[in-house]
């Protein structure tokens, strides 16, 4: 559970509204400035409980504030469940006609978005790439299915093969353990992205030989500029590692194969620097989910919502064509 906190302050006077967020020590701080104001204030486990705190002017007790954020949850959940069982029944259609009293709007998406129960399937047929720390020095790579399995075996069903695979290794000073191969550190200033487009290289080898059509990663920067070609390169091993993640990218896409963005949480090959979100669970593809690609427009989404920025009505549509995909 995360120790970020919520501090609603209600200055008495003046009715100015502040919501501080922070850990313990943190909205400590942040109060000093507070002491010698005449002011109501509690601390909370969310910002929207602080909110309702702020709502009634400081004067309502914690004990209400619980019971009023529990009754707004349950009318959503409620909602929301009016929306499922309308997806269910109309499950032919391509366009269901929702009544303006069951559709959510984007207020009550903002209140109940990190509670809402995600199904996602990982696509089986797809490869996933991903660096992370090994140790404070090195950097390690793993390529797995969408399962969590390392895929780097594929190198051993030929002996000689694997011969060569494990030369080059030693002649990179790189070591394969059982759950990931260790890179070098070379101490450059792009370490991650590099670490990131060897994870990328191996990827895109292992999805031409086992006929894999997307390969996934979580690092927009090698995905959008290495693997171009492109970038800011410090050294020899960033432009020797550039040039031939370039063309092991152009091999893989003039045989049809797909780059997409993953995020960290829910990449299966992810280091465990990503926390996977505890409404989010993977499923596979016969079960009610969304994909990797809606995760992602999902999460572009709640971005804008966080970051105060507006969202536009097909944003809002997709919204609501999420729901058709919840459980309860």
């Amino acid at each position: 559970m995360s120790d970020e906190k919520y501090r609603a302050i209600y200055v008495l006077g003046t009715n100015k509204e502040y919501i501080h967020k922070g850990n313990k020590k943190m909205l400590k701080e942040k109060f000093k400035n507070f002491k010698k104001v005449s002011c109501r204030q509690t601390i909370f486990d969310c910002e929207r409980k602080a909110q309702i705190y702020l709502e009634h002017c400081g004067n309502i007790s914690q004990d209400k504030v619980e019971e009023l954020f529990k009754q707004e949850q349950d009318k959503l959940r409620k909602k929301v469940q009016i929306r499922v069982n309308l997806a269910l029944t109309n499950d032919e259609k391509d366009e269901i006609e929702i009544s303006e009293e069951h559709k959510l709007t984007l207020d009550e998406f903002k209140k109940i978005k990190n509670h809402l129960n995600l199904k996602i399937h990982l696509d089986e047929n797809a490869i996933y790439c991903d660096a992370g720390d090994y140790t404070s020095l090195n950097k390690a790579i793993k390529v797995t299915n969408s399962k969590g399995k390392l895929l780097f075996d594929i190198f051993k069903e030929d002996k000689s093969e694997y011969e060569v695979f494990q030369y080059f290794l030693r002649k990179k000073d790189w070591k394969e353990e059982d759950d990931c191969i260790v890179l070098n550190n070379y101490g450059n200033a792009n370490e991650i992205q590099y670490a990131e487009a060897i994870a990328m290289y191996f990827g895109l080898e292992i999805a031409i030989r086992t006929g894999a059509k997307v390969l996934y990663a979580d690092n927009e920067d090698v995905i959008k500029n290495w693997s171009k070609g492109l970038g800011s390169l410090k050294t020899e091993y960033d432009i020797e590692t550039v040039y031939a993640l370039y063309k092991k990218r152009q091999e893989f896409e003039k045989l049809g194969g797909e780059v997409k963005h993953i995020y960290g949480e829910i990449n299966p090959a992810d280091f465990g620097k990503h926390r996977k979100p505890s409404n989010c669970k993977f499923v596979g593809k016969n079960s009610k989910h969304i994909t990797i690609d809606e995760y992602e427009r999902l999460k572009k989404i709640y971005d804008k919502i966080d970051k105060g920025n507006s969202v536009g009505k097909k944003d809002e549509s997709f919204l609501n064509e999420v729901i058709k995909k919840l459980e309860n």
